[in-house]
């Protein structure tokens, strides 16, 4: 290999530690916010409190446009308690109650995890 080949490749490899560096800075970034969310979550007491972590803390925290949070709550426990504490329904416009998944979209009925992404119309609406 001659000097030159040398150079370039010694320029690609410090480039690719400089952005493999910045990824992990914005990884590192990323824990720590994510670590903080938990403990907030952790030190909630009430479910107003957790609706409001939950929702507003995580839109603020990753500066998303809004951040909505469907709950099954088949039986009405959650909003019997939100009730007990004088809360009601209307209070948390960004929480969605409803008695049977299937009702908001069949694609719900399927999910084991969290559903995160993009606002698409489609899959939002009721059926």
């Amino acid at each position: 290999m001659s000097a030159r080949n040398l150079e370039e490749e010694n320029r690609e490899l410090r480039a690719r530690i400089t952005q493999l560096l910045e990824e992990a800075a914005a990884n590192e970034k990323l824990l720590k916010r994510s670590q903080e969310r938990e403990l907030q979550l952790l030190k909630v007491e009430s479910f107003a409190q957790l609706f409001d972590y939950l929702c507003g803390g995580l839109q603020a925290s990753y500066g998303l446009e809004a951040v909505t949070l469907l709950l099954a709550d088949p039986q009405h426990e959650i909003r019997h308690l939100l009730l007990a504490d004088q809360f009601g329904v209307a209070d948390f416009p960004q929480v969605i109650f409803t008695d049977v998944l299937e009702g908001m979209a069949p694609q719900f009925n399927s999910f084991q995890k969290p559903w995160l992404g993009p606002y698409m119309g489609c899959d939002h609406q009721q059926v």
